[in-house]
């Protein structure tokens, strides 16, 4: 039998129908959703296909484990809420293909790509975030905010599909259209639609607040422990002011009992103010390291035990690196007590948060960099023992334990810390004298009057070319700082933290200039060889 052949129509025209109707049967749809590497975001385009072919359900592009389970929560999300699968081949892509995704946020987008399955649409710049149970209700996930977050920094987002139990969280995010479902169904409604109506009001925190150069800063006037508990110990609890007032490094060295983690454990409440940002970076952090953030305008403060792995503090693990100690103290305070006991690693890994802010991981598979802007307080005993400033108590180390204890902490490290204190034993006639309040208040003033300079930055933070025009030293005071530059043979970088603690203590002074007297009071806190 021969072929029954058309030679009306020409080949052109036979394949362009073809091409055509393969087109037609094989509707490509995208939606966008993120994954994290480290602390920022990628964007993830998931596309799905329905094509003919043996029945199916696939997911390519680099796809963790948590990802392929999403095909069970799907399959069982629809089918609960009357959806039939089509006989067809269904594929959903997520590109780029070459990073590796994971988390559980991208359940509703592959769900509603296979729910509209072969109607056309292509949302540009709509976001699909949110786990789903296998009834069909949308739930939350801990990487939802962290990474709508740095989409938001990264100025890629502008609307989103989230779950409605998230808001509480994500309300505090401004600048972004939320629409907020509860159900599978409800989510398929409004993309059927097309109506992309934000839902969510933004959150106003409950705390203290002032405006300046129209950005508010918040703070709490909240003390859980008050420095009028701290007795005697007056040239301690002004460097302490000092610190926190400027977010200098402070170094405190005295006997067991002095009253060196008293000290510390109060700083955190006297801290300077946070804008939005700041408040945000920490919930992420918080988010990242499996808390639950409580968004409260207190600047955090983490203590790791001496024994704590240079992991645990600095962050790491195999496959995908975790946050650790630093980043979790970044806007507010790491605090290592009895510094000589921890490892020589993590003391030298210190000094890189401490110069740049920055904590950097290298691994196989990425490398990844946190923010680590941290207010570093560390404490010591005077010698093994303890009892080496006593003047009642007899040490019992010997020359050689003393000189090994002291010689754990290298100059370069020592370099880095701004403020040193030698505190004296506690007197049974020493008496409180400052209020907790009265200090936080001297720390706004000074926060105001550095916002006011037209500084991003606190003093104790400033970079170099800020320095020089920021900390203004009268003639008198440069002659001093020049004195002692001569007779102590100080660094660049011991110059460059005298200038910023004289700034802080002029802003406290209420001086405009650096005057002769705060140059002499920062001197005063300069470490003894």
């Amino acid at each position: 039998m021969n072929a029954k052949i058309d030679s009306g129509t020409p080949p052109e025209q036979t394949q362009n129908k073809v091409k055509q109707k393969a087109k037609k049967e094989a509707i490509v749809n995208r939606l966008s959703c993120a994954t994290l590497e480290g602390v920022n975001a990628q964007v993830v385009e998931v596309e799905a296909t329905f094509t003919k072919g043996l029945p199916g359900f696939a997911v390519v592009g680099l796809a963790s484990t948590d990802i392929q389970e999403a095909k069970e929560r799907v399959k069982s999300a629809l089918l609960t809420n009357a959806f039939i699968f089509p006989p067809l081949k269904i594929t959903i892509g997520l590109s780029p293909s070459e990073i590796k995704k994971n988390g559980s946020h991208f359940d509703l987008s592959l769900a509603l790509l296979i729910a509209l399955n072969k109607k056309s649409f292509e949302e540009e710049g709509l976001f699909v975030f949110g786990e789903l149970g296998l009834d069909g209700r949308v739930k939350s996930s801990s990487m939802i905010f962290p990474i709508i977050l740095s989409l938001k920094e990264q100025g890629l987002i502008k609307r989103a599909i989230v779950p409605k139990e998230a808001i509480v969280y994500l309300s505090h995010i401004s600048g972004i259209d939320f629409i907020a479902v509860e159900t599978l169904n409800e989510a398929i409604v409004l993309l059927g639609k097309g109506e992309f109506t934000a839902n969510v009001k933004k959150f106003d925190y409950d705390a203290k607040s002032f405006t300046l150069d129209k950005t508010a800063y918040y703070y709490e006037e909240k003390y859980e422990s008050d420095f009028l508990d701290v007795k005697g110990q007056m040239v301690a609890k002004r460097a302490a002011l000092i610190a926190a007032a400027g977010m200098h490094n402070l170094f405190m060295e005295g006997n067991p009992g002095c009253g060196k983690s008293m000290i510390a454990k109060r700083i955190k409440n006297i801290l300077p103010p946070m804008q939005e940002v700041e408040l945000l970076s920490i919930a992420k952090h918080q988010f990242l390291d499996g808390q639950t953030p409580t968004f409260k305008a207190i600047r955090p403060m983490r203590s790791p035990h001496h024994t704590a792995t240079s992991a645990s503090i600095f962050g790491g693990g195999s496959g995908q690196a975790r946050i650790g100690e630093v980043a979790l103290a970044s806007k507010g305070i790491l605090f290592f007590d009895e510094i000589p006991h921890f490892s020589k690693q993590v003391l030298e890994a210190m000094r890189e948060p401490l110069q740049d802010k920055k904590v950097h991981i290298a691994r196989v598979n990425a490398k990844i960099e946190y923010e680590a802007d941290i207010m570093f307080l560390a404490a010591q005993n005077p010698c093994p023992c303890g009892n080496l400033l006593s003047k009642v108590t007899s040490c019992r180390c010997t020359e050689m334990e003393i000189k090994r204890y002291a010689n754990k902490l290298s100059d370069p490290f020592l370099d880095r810390i701004d403020l040193f204190v030698v505190m004296q034993e506690v007197q049974s006639s020493d008496k409180g004298d400052v209020t907790s309040t009265a200090m936080h208040q001297a720390v706004i003033k000074s926060f105001i009057l550095q916002k006011e300079r037209g500084q991003i930055r606190l003093n104790g933070k400033l970079a170099e070319d800020e320095i020089e025009k920021y900390c203004l030293l009268s003639v008198e005071a440069q002659k001093i700082l020049e004195s002692a530059i001569s007779k102590f043979a100080l660094s660049h970088r011991s110059i460059a933290s005298i200038k910023k603690i004289g700034r802080t203590i002029a802003d406290l002074n209420g001086n405009e200039t650096i005057e002769k007297r705060d140059v002499l009071e920062a001197l005063s806190y300069r470490r003894r060889k």
